[in-house]
């Protein structure tokens, strides 16, 4: 459930960015007027340019949001790299909010956005790493070469298939008659 709604907060936020991110990179007069920019604001060039940096990085946070939505578990640090910039972004528009630079209507769609990315990132970081964890352990023990040898077939055969291999064992001198004596008993038994 919650790797769902992580994939489901990381793809919608994907598509978000990456629409305002190519919006603000092709056309920044009309998105300056999106985010409700007067005459003046529009028709200002080092604006515009500023708008068409912002949307390159917004273009590039829409291309992390979409690897994340992808696999959650498989980038673990991505996650952690978002929720980090979800924060930064929320604190960004909290202090441009409290000096009066914008008004709530022109950032209140891109803060539940972060909000959400934010709550994402902090609920299933955690479980992600987790997971990378386990992989690793996984792939130092050696049991994720048997599956891959098995899933090929070329897993070695188990016990009891087959001829048995002879063994060539070197006893020291107290342990032969040890051995001796066991060998005997088993003998016995039969």
């Amino acid at each position: 459930m919650l790797r769902k709604f992580t994939r489901w907060v990381f793809g919608a936020n994907a598509v978000y960015q990456g629409v305002v991110g190519i919006l603000a990179l092709l056309a920044p007069v009309f998105t300056i007027a999106l985010y409700g920019g007067g005459p003046a604001e529009q028709a200002s060039p080092y604006l515009a340019a500023l708008f068409r940096m912002i949307g390159s990085l917004l273009i590039f946070v829409a291309c992390i949001s979409a690897v994340v939505a992808k696999d959650p578990d498989a980038s673990p640090l991505l996650v952690a790299f978002m929720g980090f910039l979800s924060a930064l972004g929320l604190a960004t528009w909290g202090l441009a909010l409290g000096a009066g630079d914008v008004t709530w209507s022109q950032v209140s769609l891109d803060v539940l956005a972060q909000i959400s990315v934010l709550v994402a990132s902090v609920l299933y970081y955690p479980k992600a790493k987790q997971r990378t964890l386990d992989t690793i352990e996984l792939l130092a023990t050696g049991a994720f070469r048997e599956e891959v040898l098995k899933a090929a077939g070329l897993a070695p055969k188990a016990l009891g298939e087959g001829p048995a291999r002879e063994l060539e064992v070197k006893v020291k001198a107290g342990e032969r008659v040890e051995l001796e004596r066991e060998s005997m008993r088993m003998r016995r038994s039969r």
